[in-house]
């Protein structure tokens, strides 16, 4: 799977918002469905769909060049992800290497309670191993698609992260970065 893939995934995660559930990346789902049977009446206490904002800027919760000494890999961009509402505690942020290829994603989302988070973190990396990151959650390493993905949770937040190599290893070490500033 492509990096830009999996960007796209995660952003759909984001713009999934409180469902807690990644959202498939197809293109009808890559925005929120409204309702046809809402009134105009109703508009006015509907929660407002939710807006996404991509600028190039510093990570506020992951170094660039702890990114870069945990994958071994040069970084010349990353991109932060924000959604209004916000979906989890922290914006998404993309780090992509000099030809464009994104290297990782962080991105999080809030459950209800620690069973939501695991359940999910299981779904997010089916048949993964368990993760010391965290309170725990899954990690999986795609064997021949040079990808890792990793889900964990600390309290009611709950962590994404995927990486453009084979390795359990520096995605925990990502993640576990991360969930530090929660």
């Amino acid at each position: 799977m492509s990096g830009l893939f999996a960007i796209g995934a995660l952003a759909t995660l984001l713009v999934a918002g409180c469902s807690g559930t990644p959202a498939k990346s197809d293109s009808s789902s890559a925005s929120p469905s409204t309702s046809s049977t809402a009134s105009a009446s109703d508009s006015s206490t509907a929660a407002p769909a939710p807006t996404t904002q991509a600028v190039e800027a510093a990570c506020p919760y992951l170094d660039t060049e702890f990114v870069k000494g945990t994958i071994g890999q040069h970084l010349s961009k990353v991109t932060v992800t924000t959604v209004t509402p916000p979906t989890g505690p922290l914006p998404q942020c993309a780090f992509a290497r000099p030809n464009g290829e994104v290297a990782v994603t962080v991105s999080s989302t809030t459950v209800t309670d620690a069973a939501q988070a695991m359940s999910l973190a299981l779904q997010f990396a089916p048949d993964g191993n368990p993760v010391s990151a965290g309170e725990g959650g899954s990690v999986l390493v795609k064997k021949g698609g040079n990808e890792t993905v990793l889900a964990a949770y600390k309290g009611t937040a709950l962590l994404y992260v995927t990486i453009n190599q084979e390795s359990s290893l520096e995605a925990t070490e990502i993640a576990t970065q991360a969930l530090s500033t929660l």
